[in-house]
């Protein structure tokens, strides 16, 4: 009776070692993934659906495609920071109604897609944005915290930043400050 105990057991543990991570990453029962610095040039696909926070910093990703994370729709936090982001397509995000906290920093970005009507923190630092059309951000009724420092920023439209923003931080872009736009 032991040894069937103990044989059962070993199989037990190796039927959940081979579940225990769906990607290298991701372990079974979490729900955040860390791709961090793994050298990836795309976004991962067949992540579980469950996953809630995904960080794919310092990678080489240069573009998102549409609906690359279509089957993440209850992902709240999206770190991509440190990648080599060019292109970000106007569909990537459109399944993500409930995102929170999207990080794009130190990319190449150049511009801005609206929408994400729960996005809270939007950090896109250190790319390479020159100008900030009025209305961008109409499409991000709840965003409270916006970073735009170290991009090429030159003109910001009047009206661009709502009443509901608490921080916006600029600095470190060649613009003339006019109080006028906020």
């Amino acid at each position: 009776m032991f040894n069937k105990l103990r044989k059962l057991l070993v199989l037990l543990l190796i039927i959940l070692n081979e579940t225990g991570s769906t990607s290298a990453g991701c372990t079974f029962f979490s729900s955040k993934c860390d791709f961090k610095n793994r050298g990836l040039t795309t976004v991962p696909t067949k992540l579980r659906g469950s996953i809630v926070s995904l960080d794919l910093t310092k990678n080489a990703i240069t573009v998102i495609p549409p609906s690359a994370f279509a089957g993440n729709w209850r992902l709240a936090k999206l770190y991509l920071d440190s990648n080599q982001l060019t292109s970000i397509h106007l569909d990537a995000f459109q399944y993500l109604r409930l995102l929170q906290e999207l990080t794009l920093s130190s990319n190449k970005i150049t511009h801005i897609q609206p929408g994400l009507p729960n996005l809270q923190m939007l950090l896109l630092s250190s790319n390479n944005i020159k100008n900030i059309q009025s209305g961008i951000f109409s499409g991000l009724p709840k965003l409270r915290i916006l970073s735009l420092d170290s991009n090429h920023i030159t003109t910001i439209q009047p009206g661009t930043f709502s009443d509901q923003v608490f921080s916006v931080t600029i600095h470190n872009n060649p613009w003339q400050c006019d109080s006028f736009y906020f």
